[in-house]
């Protein structure tokens, strides 16, 4: 957020533009949802695509074991599925029936 600038600190020029080009609307808490889904598809996305993980099941598991996801939804990418963020964002699903 903030470039040195000798001892004093300045907001960073393009922080500060993106932050006040948004304007004064709020966000409502479905469009919060879909852009952190949409930005976890990605991420996901790139893992599997650089072959980080071997399969979406092992996002899965990692997911449920490493950071709580409730094992009892399926696992993250099954979820991405269902909501629709997987198909909106790359056209296809990461896990398959």
């Amino acid at each position: 957020v903030y470039v040195p600038v000798g001892k004093a600190k300045k907001v960073d020029p393009e922080v500060d533009t993106l932050w006040n080009g948004r304007g004064n609307r709020a966000f409502h808490p479905e469009e919060i949802q879909e852009r952190v889904l949409s930005a976890l598809a990605r991420e996901i996305d790139l893992i599997l695509s650089e072959k980080i993980v071997a399969s979406s099941r092992d996002v899965d598991l990692a997911m449920i074991m490493g950071a709580g996801w409730p094992f009892f939804m399926g696992g993250i990418t099954m979820y991405l599925d269902l909501a629709g963020i997987t198909p909106k964002m790359l056209q296809k699903v990461f896990f398959s029936f």
